[in-house]
């Protein structure tokens, strides 16, 4: 990834990007002369300040940046440059660690999934919008798009989608771009992604549009604590599984066309292209927890153990093949 870069963007939880000088930032680099091929937002989730974020936004690319360098020289690919765009938003009642309003964290929940769609549908919606603008005013073929998400960070990237869907689909804009789509663990329904729900638009909004999706048995945030939060919310609702832990609804498998089944453990190697094709690949990443008694915390289980080669590894595979 020669010549990449990577940048924080700091959101509101309103929505608004922070940083005035963003959209010039955004318009510069789409045109030449950086020319980047690939655009790569992510977002982390909930219970996460702006030094944690960079912590694990450092952490996360170390790991998965040598990976796509070495398979890129296997390849023969020497023109790839991606910038990176790791969206940082107020998902703690405080950026203050020590401060004894940490406390009051718990309760922030609802406040803050709903943040999270904000976030997406004005922040993130408006990033990858001034990025497709720009290489169409500048009569360039639009960038590859690259969208990872983790816990609510999926609610933000999968919202920023549903809004450039429902904006720009009548222009034609979205029939171009590769688009690929991360969801590690995400904290929402596990229908989320069909008609008529909240990002029920963004399967069909983009042609060229493929999602990987990971789950885990031992995902206790999302198996237990998830069902549970439904509960409080609806006492006589039957509660939405997550799609961190059950997997897409099978209305979502259907609305793609179909999934493919993967199991990641120990040792799981870069998939094969072939073994990637479909628009929607849903990873079990129970076997690599299980593999990995120290990444289960308290309350959460494996919910944000992600830092793996192995994940590393299919997410190469997946995004830069």
């Amino acid at each position: 990834m020669s010549r990449s870069n990577y940048l924080m963007i700091p959101i509101s939880g309103q929505g608004i990007i922070v940083d005035p000088g963003t959209k010039d930032i955004i318009q510069k680099a789409m045109v030449p002369p950086f020319g980047y091929t690939d655009l790569l937002l992510y977002s982390h989730g909930w219970w996460t300040t702006a030094q944690t974020a960079m912590i694990d936004y450092n952490r996360f690319l170390m790991g998965l940046s040598p990976i796509v360098v070495t398979a890129d020289a296997a390849a023969g690919i020497t023109s790839r440059v991606l910038l990176g765009l790791g969206v940082h938003w107020p998902a703690m009642v405080s950026e203050d660690a020590n401060t004894p309003l940490t406390v009051l964290q718990p309760f922030t929940y609802f406040n803050r999934a709903k943040m999270a769609d904000e976030v997406g549908q004005h922040g993130g919606y408006s990033l990858l919008r001034l990025a497709l603008e720009a290489r169409r005013d500048a009569s360039l073929d639009p960038p590859r798009i690259q969208l990872v998400g983790h816990s609510f960070g999926c609610k933000v990237v999968c919202a920023a989608l549903e809004q450039v869907a429902e904006t720009l689909a009548p222009s034609g804009l979205l029939n171009e771009p590769i688009v690929n789509v991360v969801l590690l663990q995400a904290a929402f329904d596990n229908n989320a992604l069909e008609r008529g729900e909240s990002y029920g638009r963004v399967l069909g909004a983009y042609p060229k549009l493929r999602i990987l999706a990971t789950r885990s048995d031992l995902d206790t945030a999302i198996g237990e604590e998830y069902v549970a939060v439904q509960r409080i919310m609806n006492l006589f609702g039957t509660p939405t599984p997550g799609l961190g832990a059950s997997g897409p609804s099978a209305g979502t498998v259907a609305a793609a066309g179909g999934s493919v089944a993967l199991q990641v453990g120990r040792g799981f190697p870069i998939p094969t292209a072939g073994s990637l094709t479909g628009r929607l690949i849903v990873a079990d990443l129970t076997p690599l927890h299980q593999a990995n008694p120290s990444g289960n915390a308290p309350f959460a289980g494996h919910h944000s153990d992600i830092f793996h080669d192995e994940i590393y590894r299919l997410m190469t595979a997946f995004l830069f093949s």
